[in-house]
């Protein structure tokens, strides 16, 4: 009885091997109809039952990118949007190197060919492990070819900075503009504002490397358009956020220093007509939230932080001797 033990583990083993994988068939079969049915409910704008995070968890990750695949050349941009949305969170729930750098490969391409308008913000929160070698050589071929008249800088740009792309300092170099110059030419009145174009993107990049001198030179650009006392000045005319969202992308001490002047503010940021709206500490707060590891404050929708929470959060910047910053 004894020599039939071995055996009866093994058929054990083979019985439950193929009970999982019938279960893990059935989950991907029970997967690609549901994609099937959001996708066809987007494409008429139907409302949908969306895939929880649950199954999302429980699902292979490499079996459910495969599935996402096909909806990223979708002709309907709903369907791209939501086949790249899906694939975040899978990034996201199954934050193996192999699922992240997959993902953050698909949506580079987006972001460079346009296929996908906001891919390029989505990329802002990928850290610079994400992007593999074949990522950065699709980063290189747009930058090759980048659109230094693109309003808001080209998206190759601001991906090379995230992905700390050091060997193409020289190429942002080139772009980078005197944005005192450009902003008092008259010749330049028709043009968008220095802060939403290529050579000021370039700058940022070259800053979020730590090249020293953009590093500075974006403080000071940024404090020439932004009050000491908190509030933007009205005759700027700039998104009341512009320039505080550029010095967070910088994710170097000396601009997260810059932003904690910021966060120490009682004045409000100025809204609609030139009247007082949120409070810059609470923006602030949100920004360094996104980008220091263990901060006290977790990120909120619409940014509803309290007074009690934004102090602890003032308290936390002074009291830490060095801040983990996420890039």
């Amino acid at each position: 009885m004894k020599s039939l033990k071995p055996c009866v583990f093994i058929l054990l083993a083979i019985l439950g091997f193929q009970a999982s994988n019938a279960v893990a068939t059935e989950n991907a079969a029970d997967l690609e109809v549901k994609l099937q049915q959001i996708m066809s409910q987007r494409r008429q704008n139907k409302p949908y039952v969306d895939i929880s995070d649950a199954e999302l968890k429980t699902g292979d990750p490499h079996l459910l990118l495969t599935l996402l695949e096909p909806y990223e050349k979708d002709p309907i941009w709903i369907v791209r949007r939501t086949a790249y949305f899906y694939e975040m969170k899978v990034a996201r729930l199954h934050p193996t190197a192999e699922v992240r750098q997959e993902v953050t490969k698909r949506l580079v391409e987006a972001s460079i060919t346009g296929s996908m308008k906001g891919a390029t913000e989505w990329l802002l929160t990928f850290g610079q492990e994400d992007f593999s070698q074949q990522s950065k050589d699709l980063i290189r071929e747009g930058l090759a070819k980048a659109d230094i008249d693109k309003v808001g800088g080209d998206p190759s740009i601001w991906l090379c900075g995230v992905a700390n792309m050091k060997d193409q300092l020289p190429h942002l170099k080139k772009l980078l503009i005197n944005e005192v110059a450009y902003r008092s030419d008259p010749k330049m009145r028709h043009l968008p504002k220095w802060y939403y174009t290529s050579g000021w993107a370039a700058r940022l990049a070259r800053a979020r490397m730590g090249v020293e001198d953009d590093i500075v030179k974006c403080i000071q650009l940024s404090d020439s358009l932004l009050r000491p006392n908190g509030y933007f000045e009205e005759r700027a005319n700039i998104p009341e956020v512009k320039l505080l969202n550029d010095i967070s992308y910088i994710a170097q001490p000396a601009s997260i220093r810059y932003l904690q002047g910021y966060l120490q503010s009682d004045k409000k940021l100025l809204g609609p007509h030139g009247k007082p709206w949120e409070p810059v500490a609470s923006y602030v707060l949100d920004l360094l939230a996104r980008r220091l590891k263990n901060f006290p404050i977790k990120r909120k929708r619409a940014r509803f932080y309290s007074l009690d929470e934004i102090q602890r959060a003032r308290e936390w910047m002074v009291q830490q001797k060095e801040w983990k910053i996420i890039r």
